[in-house]
C-alpha cells in the first residue's frame, strides 16, 4: 500500500474506482485512514468506514461516516464511530433502511423550508409594490419571529 500511494498514484485511484468496495486487511491503522483519505481527495466520493476494534479508530475518524461493531475486541471504534452496532449482520439495516428514511426526512424538510419562505417572502415582495418600494415591512418583527419558531420548530418535532 505505501510503494502503491507513493509511485502509483494514478493507477492505484483507477484500481479502486474499478471496485465497489476496498477492503483493508492486515495494514496499519495509519494506512487504513490514509487510504480512506485517498478515495476522498482523489474520487471524490462519500466513504463509509466499518471498524470493530481500536486499530480502526484513525480510520473511522476519517471517513465521512464511521460505523463501529461492538464486539470482542471492545468498545473503542463504538465510541470513536458516528453509528454503533452491535453485529455486522446489522450494516445492511443501518443503511438500506435507516439511511433512506434520513434522506427521506432530510429532503422533506428542504422542501417545507422552501416553501415556508415562499409564504414569506410572497406578501411582502406584493406589499412592496403598494409601498412603492419604501422598505417598508408588511409585519412588525415579533410576527416573523413567531412565524419563524412555529413554523420551523413544528415541522421539525412532527418528522
Amino acid at each position: 500500500l505505501a510503494i502503491a500511494k507513493q509511485h502509483f498514484v494514478t493507477e492505484f485511484v483507477r484500481l479502486c474506482e474499478a471496485c465497489n468496495v476496498v477492503i483493508c486487511a492486515r495494514c496499519a491503522p495509519v494506512q487504513k485512514a490514509e487510504l480512506v483519505n485517498l478515495v476522498m481527495v482523489h474520487m471524490h466520493k462519500i466513504c463509509l468506514a466499518v471498524g470493530d476494534g481500536g486499530n480502526d479508530v484513525p480510520m473511522i475518524g476519517t471517513a465521512h461516516v464511521g460505523v463501529g461493531i461492538m464486539g470482542n475486541e471492545g468498545m473503542q471504534a463504538a465510541r470513536a464511530s458516528d453509528f454503533a452496532i452491535g453485529e455486522f449482520r446489522l450494516l445492511l439495516r443501518l443503511i438500506a433502511v435507516h439511511g433512506r428514511y434520513s434522506s427521506l426526512r432530510s429532503s422533506e424538510l428542504i422542501k417545507y423550508s422552501f416553501y415556508k419562505n415562499l409564504c414569506f417572502a410572497t406578501p411582502q415582495i406584493v406589499f412592496s409594490f403598494y409601498s412603492l418600494f419604501t422598505g417598508q415591512s408588511i409585519a412588525n418583527s415579533w410576527v416573523g419571529l413567531s412565524y419563524n419558531v412555529f413554523c420551523t420548530g413544528m415541522p421539525a418535532l412532527i418528522l
